[in-house]
Parts: structure tokens; sequence; C-alpha cells
């Protein structure tokens, strides 16, 4: 079973840029979360916001203070929101 938990905003100081959804299961926090990154600028042809597929590739331990798990999250997050950009810009349409 997979819960999403959280949504958070992709923010600049101007205006949200898209979301971050988690998704945990309730194997939590043995099994890790799964990210995805929407954007909130970015759309498919059929009108839908641009979504990356679920992240799991960041290092995770259940053995970790949930301080550790989330630092390491963000970590990777900040660096995949750069490469989602990256994506989002150079393959997708931008909405006006």
């Amino acid at each position: 079973m997979i819960l999403e938990l959280l949504t958070l905003p992709l923010r600049t100081e101007e205006e949200v840029k898209g979301e971050i959804h988690f998704s945990l299961s309730t194997q939590f926090p043995k099994q890790q979360p799964a990210a995805a990154l929407q954007s909130s600028l970015h759309f498919t042809s059929q009108g839908s916001p641009v979504m990356s597929t679920l992240l799991t590739n960041y290092p995770w331990s259940p053995r970790w203070e949930v301080s550790q798990m989330a630092d390491r999250i963000f970590e990777f997050l900040t660096e995949e929101c750069i490469n989602f950009k990256k994506f989002c810009n150079d393959t997708v349409q931008q909405h006006p």
C-alpha cells in the first residue's frame, strides 16, 4: 500500500515553480519513500503538468535518524530539481 503523504511547493522568491510529491509505504521507514517532481510551468501536449519518474535512487538507510534521512533527501532533490528544470526547458513547451 502506498500513501501520498506530502506535497511540497518548489519556490523561488517570486513564485511557485512546481511541487514535490512524496509517496510512503506502510513499511516506512524500513522502505524508503519515493518522490516525484511536477512542474507548474511546463505541460504535456495533453495539457497535463510535466512530472518526473518516481525517484528512489538516493542514499537511504532505515537505521538513520530522521534528521539524516531528511538531509539526504534534501541534498538529492536539490540536484534533481536542477536536472528536472533542464529537462523541462529542453523538451517541453512552457505555459505563457
